[in-house]
């Protein structure tokens, strides 16, 4: 008897996660990278307890779903690249990159150094101190000409066996790419630049732009990242997933995008969901940014109206149904062109609105 394909249960594999930091030095670059992979029998549950599974720290202490260190599954698998957003970092979204790798995934996440979150704290405390620091635009000018470069570099690595992960465990025609907001630009430029890539997940991405100067908040509806003027001319599958009530990326300027991207592709919106609900810890993460906004990014318009137009997390759609949308979408869309599972695409055939209705997660097909 079948068992009937749910992309939203996690996947038969253990997942394992490793730390390895490459050096590009062409451009002198020290890049720390998270890989995360199905693990060897033995570690079986272990991902999943508490005691044993993975603990980092971050702002606190945080656990991941996934047993550090342990040993890869033998076995050849498709590549993911995962891209964070401005000011994030390499571990931002864990329950999707342990997500895939329980499905038979290889996953690899940078840290785009200049533009994570350790840094921007260390930028604000400089600050504090009276020390100069650059703008928000001149970081985000900077990192848009690293992050492609980051990305393309790590592949290079990857697949030429430069990394802990042997050669024989990728498989380099199936590599697929996913990033939340400036990942989300990164995804679709390097998309854009390097034909390796398969499949395309931007979360939330920047990039686009409207045609009315300011929205219905009075906000400047043009956003800090580089407007995407060009795209790919080869298929590429490409899922955007979006949030209803993005406060940083309006819905606007993610139809941009969309409408100027090539066939084939889909866009799935969470309805009411912020620009936080594709990260770790949504609520958490939610709110210190809504508080923390005028602190962290100066007592100006721009961040007033950004801080006064974010609802409160507790009047946002639950985190669990966040997750399980990001997850089982995303493995949806990435078994259904890397692996080539009909019945991932017969599952992102079907009436999507009603199936994810039933776990009380509220959706919107464009």
């Amino acid at each position: 008897m079948s068992v009937k394909y749910d992309p939203i249960i996690r996947g038969a594999f253990p997942v394992g996660v490793r730390t390895q930091e490459l050096i590009d030095t062409s451009r002198e670059r020290n890049l720390p990278v998270e890989f995360w992979y199905p693990a060897t029998e033995e570690y079986r549950g272990q991902d999943l307890d508490k005691k044993t599974q993975d603990k980092f720290r971050l702002l606190g202490s945080v656990r991941q779903e996934a047993v550090r260190d342990s040993q890869l599954r033998e076995g050849c698998y498709p590549l993911i690249l995962f891209s964070h957003g401005y000011s994030g970092h390499r571990r931002q979204t864990t329950h999707l990159c342990c997500h895939l790798a329980s499905h038979g995934y290889i996953i690899a996440s940078v840290d785009h150094m200049g533009n994570t979150i350790m840094e921007m704290i260390d930028s604000f405390m400089k600050t504090k101190q009276g020390a100069f620091v650059e703008e928000m635009a001149e970081i985000g000018e900077r990192s848009a000409l690293d992050r492609p470069l980051d990305i393309i570099f790590l592949i290079d690595n990857i697949i030429s066996g430069n990394t802990w992960v042997p050669t024989e465990a990728i498989d380099a025609e199936h590599i697929g790419m996913i990033g939340h907001s400036f990942g989300g630009w990164t995804t679709l430029v390097v998309t854009g630049r390097d034909a390796r890539i398969c499949a395309a997940l931007p979360l939330a991405p920047g990039g686009g732009e409207t045609p009315q100067k300011k929205d219905e908040d009075g906000r400047d509806s043009s956003n800090l990242l580089t407007t995407i003027r060009t795209f790919w001319n080869r298929d590429v599958p490409t899922l955007y997933l979006a949030a209803e009530k993005d406060t940083l990326l309006r819905l606007p300027t993610i139809f941009d995008l969309y409408n100027r991207t090539p066939e084939p592709k889909r866009l799935i919106v969470l309805n009411n969901a912020d620009h936080f609900h594709f990260n770790d810890d949504i609520e958490r993460v939610h709110e210190f940014f809504r508080t923390q906004f005028m602190t962290m990014g100066g007592n100006n318009s721009e961040t007033k109206i950004l801080a006064n137009s974010m609802l409160p997390a507790s009047e946002l759609h639950p985190s669990k149904g966040a997750y399980e949308y990001i997850r089982g979408l995303g493995l949806a869309h990435m078994d259904a062109n890397l692996k080539r599972k009909p019945e991932a695409e017969e599952f992102l055939s079907r009436d999507l609105k009603t199936i994810f209705a039933k776990r009380n997660i509220d959706i919107s097909l464009y």
